[in-house]
């Protein structure tokens, strides 16, 4: 199983459902659609595991689920970025 290690404080982010999203610069694992993934704090301690989308149908899937609306790649998304004042 492929991991990813996280620094202080995003494990407690994660676990609480604050952080979803998060970037790698340097994909050395190879990570893929499907992969489920093993999440570690930087000492090695496992804190969570993690599935990737298999697809993007898989990802239309789940947010026509979450939202019990239809969801295509025709759904306008609005993506936010924000920094606390």
């Amino acid at each position: 199983m492929k991991s990813l290690k996280f620094s202080e404080p995003l494990p407690e982010m994660i676990l609480r459902g604050k952080k979803t999203v998060t970037w790698r610069l340097f994909d050395e694992k190879n990570i893929q659609s499907g992969d489920t993934l093993l999440f570690c704090r930087k000492d090695g301690t496992a804190f969570a595991k993690a599935e990737m989308f298999p697809s993007f149908e898989k990802t239309l899937q789940h947010y026509s689920e979450c939202y019990r609306i239809p969801v295509t790649e025709k759904t306008n998304v609005k993506i936010i970025r924000f920094k606390l004042a």
